[in-house]
């Protein structure tokens, strides 16, 4: 019995601690959940300015309609024995809106796993800093996981989090 209760207790807090999590930061903010899927192409070199040699072109559709663009700042190999041939990036996204509303500024971290077949399984966590228009003021996390093609550079996958407009 004491078990138990102790464990419902234990359930109790990290459900309380969750819910506390997932709260906006500021009040004065309206949020809402998206998801939806997305394709891109990798953009190779001149196009592609990146220190790490790593950009690309999407499309999301469902909850958001927008075009993205994605730069990598850097890049490295995962040192995971778990994951061999894993690599770590960082970068910025600009995901402008197909309405016309405005743009969402993300900061970017993720990981690339190739599956040594010619193509790779990779995750994407965008963490929204800000906009313009609509989106100034813009707050929010969105994650993206999805499959790169190495032949044919085109990637496809879904995406799925919370945007906060400013007030």
């Amino acid at each position: 019995m004491r078990l138990s209760l102790l464990a419902l207790l234990a359930r109790t807090l990290l459900l309380t601690v969750g819910a506390f999590a997932a709260l906006p930061a500021c009040s004065s903010e309206r949020c809402r959940s998206v998801s939806g899927p997305f394709t891109s192409v990798v953009i190779p070199p001149p196009a592609c300015e990146s220190a790490a040699n790593l950009c690309t072109h999407g499309t999301l559709t469902g909850d958001l309609e927008a075009v993205y663009d994605f730069t990598a700042n850097t890049q490295s190999m995962a040192d995971d024995p778990g994951h061999p041939g894993r690599s770590n990036y960082t970068g910025t996204s600009l995901i402008t809106s197909s309405t016309g509303d405005g743009t969402l500024l993300g900061e970017d971290t993720g990981f690339l796993d190739p599956d040594g077949k010619g193509s790779a399984d990779f995750e994407t966590t965008v963490v929204v800093v800000g906009g313009t228009d609509r989106w100034e003021g813009a707050s929010g996390r969105l994650v993206a996981v999805g499959v790169l093609d190495f032949m044919t550079g085109d990637a496809a996958g879904s995406y799925s989090g919370t945007l906060c407009e400013a007030d």
